[in-house]
């Protein structure tokens, strides 16, 4: 039946270009819905009943007929009801229909019989209904209940979009909001019934089964540099050659679920993301690196049985970020929602190394405006501190690619930062480009930070920086008194203190003279 009535709509759109050809010269078709006279079977410029049922769980068909569409549908306790809603824009093409709104309607409550109704609005355009009394659109939908009376519950997740005339269903994130006053917002619907469609959902006999909720998430991996086509939990490497990570996001149970956050954990000092190669479901979307890498990209609300598959490259980093034979690289991702808390999952990188790589590495720091160890005194707001971190090749072969980084969340929280010294900042690390270091030779990077005034400290800060680059440094920050409390600590100007001090100046100057007439004696 379904099938059919997607050819029907085939052969009316050839008429109806057919019949524009020959309107007068300015004339228009105003923006409405359904507005030609209803047809059960292919018919030329006739439209479907705006909502039509059928039993699914029992393999019935749509209405066939006004009358068959008037008797309504049998249906037992346990038994699903699918809905469809027909909606056809009669204006012609460039009578586009802003913000088309969807909305069903379940009477609730047990009962025996359950009239269920449709409606179709637009910014643009007078809301129709399955029940209109000034033009036939075929009329509500009865739901008869064999036997004790039931009730009749929406199925959450079930709603099913065909837009466009086409025949291949489509889930809407939002989609349980079709049976809210809210409705469902299909966005845009142009003239013609090229553009046509419907909204189908289903409905369940009885009370509906309780709402559960999942979600899964895998994440695999492949060697783009040795020419990999199969993704695997795991993959070999050497420095600097590309992978490629896979992470799917699948929502499961049987309820939608809202704010679904999907994020991955990549270890920086030793993959860097290949930028403009982040994918979500086939698509390059706009600052989603840093949502994706930071605290996670919201996807929206998904339906049950969605899945969402993000793809991205990253290189290797160099010799220098490894140390021994192999070294595996542990990438994580996971996926969250208001309904489930994280799930995880890994993919690993094996990087391999050549033989008798080894290197050290330290940090120190220098208090620019005191001029001594910046870990030897405290810093006060508005100093300015150097860091220099140093990279020793202390094998027996060169190290190609090093890449110099260091995570300064914890400075960053007491300091900013002045001079990156040819870094880059990402995601609270900074980062230098990468060198080749020769047997024995130690390199230094440098970058510059000055303390922050007291009043942009985050509420219970430590008063300390602290940072590891092979060592540790510690940099204690000094917190000054509130100036307030300062000038209440003041003595005041007159009174005891100002006559003790006139009393030991005046004491002072005794003495001096008596010293001066001995020396005269």
């Amino acid at each position: 039946m379904a099938d059919s009535r997607f050819n029907y709509l085939a052969v009316t759109v050839i008429a109806l270009l057919a019949a524009v050809s020959f309107l007068p010269h300015g004339a228009e078709a105003a923006v409405a819905f359904n507005t030609f006279p209803i047809s059960f079977t292919p018919t030329t410029n006739n439209d479907l009943p705006l909502l039509d049922a059928r039993n699914a769980t029992a393999g019935g068909a749509f209405s066939a007929s006004q009358t068959d569409h008037d008797n309504g549908v049998p249906a037992n306790a346990g038994e699903e009801i699918e809905f469809q809603i027909y909606y056809h824009n009669t204006g012609v093409a460039d009578d586009q229909a802003a913000n088309v709104t969807i909305r069903a309607t379940l009477p609730g409550g047990t009962r025996t019989d359950h009239a269920v109704s449709a409606s179709i609005s637009a910014d643009n355009a007078t809301t129709v209904t399955s029940h209109d009394t000034n033009f036939n659109r075929g009329g509500d939908m009865i739901i008869h209940i064999n036997g004790q009376p039931q009730t009749l519950e929406f199925i959450p997740g079930s709603v099913r979009w065909f837009p466009n005339h086409s025949t291949t269903p489509q889930t809407t994130g939002s989609g349980d909001s079709l049976v809210t006053a809210a409705g469902l917002n299909i966005g845009t619907v142009r003239g013609c019934f090229e553009f046509s469609g419907f909204v189908n959902f289903r409905a369940r006999v009885g009370a509906a089964a309780a709402a559960n909720y999942d979600l899964g998430i895998t994440k695999r991996v492949l060697n783009v540099s040795r020419g990999e086509t199969t993704y695997q939990s795991s993959t070999n490497a050497s420095p600097g050659e590309r992978v490629r990570f896979e992470v799917r996001a699948t929502t499961s149970g049987n309820a939608s679920q809202s704010n679904v956050i999907v994020r991955d954990v990549i270890p920086t000092s030793q993959l860097n993301l290949v930028g403009g190669t982040l994918l979500l479901n086939g698509a390059n979307v706009s600052n989603m690196e840093a949502d994706f890498l930071g605290s996670g990209r919201n996807i929206g609300s998904r339906s049950p049985g969605s899945t969402d598959v993000f793809v991205f490259d990253a290189l290797v980093a160099g010799s220098g970020a490894f140390s021994g034979t192999i070294t595996t690289v542990t990438n994580t991702a996971n996926v969250r929602s208001d309904q489930v808390g994280t799930r995880q999952a890994q993919a690993q990188v094996n990087v391999q190394l050549a033989q008798n790589v080894q290197f050290q590495q330290r940090k120190t720091a220098f208090n620019l405006t005191q001029g001594v160890d910046a870990t030897s005194i405290a810093a006060n707001p508005g100093d300015s501190i150097v860091y220099t971190l140093y990279f020793k090749n202390t094998g027996a072969a060169q190290l190609s690619g090093i890449i110099i980084e260091d995570n300064i969340q914890d400075i960053l929280q007491l300091a900013q930062i002045t001079d990156q010294g040819g870094a880059v900042s990402v995601n609270g690390s900074i980062k230098y480009a990468s060198v080749d270091i020769p047997v024995g030779v130690e390199v230094s990077r440098s970058f510059t930070v000055r303390v922050r005034n007291p009043s942009e400290f985050p509420a219970g800060h430590d008063s300390v920086m602290t940072n590891i680059y092979g060592n540790e440094v510690r940099i204690l920050v000094r917190v000054p008194a509130v100036a307030a409390a300062a000038i209440q600590a003041q003595p005041p100007r007159t009174g005891p203190g100002e006559w003790l001090m006139t009393l030991l100046a005046g004491l002072t100057t005794m003495s001096y003279w008596l010293y001066r007439k001995q020396k005269t004696v």
